[in-house]
C-alpha cells in the first residue's frame, strides 16, 4: 500500500495515466498525493481534473497557483490569460461539482512527517504556524477572497531575501536568484527537523533533495518529464514528456 508523491502534472494527462501505469498504481490499495497545479498549459486539463474527482478517495491534493487561476476565473473575479487551457473545465456541466471540491482542498497536506506544499512555506514558521496559516487560506478562499501574500507563499514562492520577501518575477534555476535573494529551502528553517518537505511549481528547478525536502516539478509540461517520489523508500519514477 505505498503512497506516491507526484509534482506538477498541468493537463498532461496522457502522460501522467502512463506514469501511474509505470508504477503500477492500485486504486484500491494505493494513495497519490499531488503537489498542486494538476492543471492548465498542457492539453487536458479538463480530463486531469475529471480523474482526480472521481478518484478523490485515493488522493490528497494541496492547491497550486493555476488551482487559484481556475477558481478565479470560474468565480468571474480574474480574466483569461494567454496560454491558458481550462475552458473545458469552465464550460463543462460538471464544472461547479469539480470546482466546489476543489475549492474546500488545503494548501499543505501534513501526514507521517511528511509536509506537502505546491511552493513553499517561511523558514519562520513551525508546523504549528503552517498549519494556522493553512486554515486562514481555506477561510479566505471559501469566502471567495484573495490574501495575496499568503497564497503567493504557499503557491508561487521561490526566492526570498533576508527579510522574508518574495522576488515574484523570477523563475529560473535557483543559482541564478538574483541578489539579495536565495532559494526559500536554502534559508534557516523553523519547522521541526525530522519533517520533510515536499513541493512542486519550480521547474527550473527540477527534481532534486535536501536535507529536509524534496522538489517533485521535473517541467513535464515544457517538454520534460513527470515524477512520482514513492514515500516508503524515496524512490524516483519519472515519464515523459507532456501528452
Amino acid at each position: 500500500m505505498p503512497t506516491y508523491a507526484i509534482g506538477d502534472i498541468q493537463g498532461c494527462f496522457n502522460t501522467f495515466q502512463k506514469l501511474l501505469k509505470h508504477i503500477r498504481f492500485d486504486e484500491n490499495k494505493d494513495t497519490l498525493w499531488l503537489a498542486g497545479d494538476l492543471v492548465n498549459r498542457g492539453p487536458r486539463s479538463k480530463e486531469t481534473l475529471q480523474w482526480v474527482y472521481e478518484h478523490r478517495t485515493r488522493l490528497e491534493v494541496v492547491l497550486g497557483n493555476h488551482e487559484l487561476h481556475l477558481l478565479f476565473r470560474f468565480w468571474g473575479k480574474r480574466e483569461e490569460k494567454k496560454g491558458d487551457t481550462i475552458k473545458g473545465i469552465l464550460e463543462s456541466s460538471k464544472a461547479t461539482l469539480w470546482l466546489n471540491w476543489l475549492s474546500e482542498r488545503d494548501f499543505v497536506h501534513f501526514e507521517n512527517n511528511y509536509l506537502m506544499v505546491h511552493a513553499g512555506i517561511l523558514p519562520s514558521w513551525d508546523l504549528q504556524k503552517i498549519l494556522q496559516h493553512n486554515e486562514e487560506a481555506k477561510i479566505a478562499l471559501k469566502k471567495k477572497f484573495m490574501l495575496p501574500e499568503l497564497f503567493a507563499i504557499f503557491t508561487r514562492m521561490r526566492c526570498l531575501d533576508e527579510n522574508l520577501v518574495l522576488n515574484p518575477d523570477f523563475s529560473g534555476p535557483p543559482e541564478a536568484c538574483p541578489k539579495p535573494f536565495k532559494p526559500w529551502f536554502e534559508m534557516k528553517m523553523r519547522l521541526e527537523k525530522n519533517i520533510t518537505i515536499l513541493f512542486g511549481h519550480w521547474a527550473a528547478l527540477g527534481v532534486r533533495q535536501g536535507k529536509n525536502w524534496q522538489s517533485l516539478d521535473s517541467g513535464c509540461v515544457w517538454k520534460r518529464e513527470l515524477t512520482a517520489l514513492r514515500l516508503e523508500d524515496r524512490k524516483i519514477f519519472q515519464m515523459g514528456y507532456c501528452d
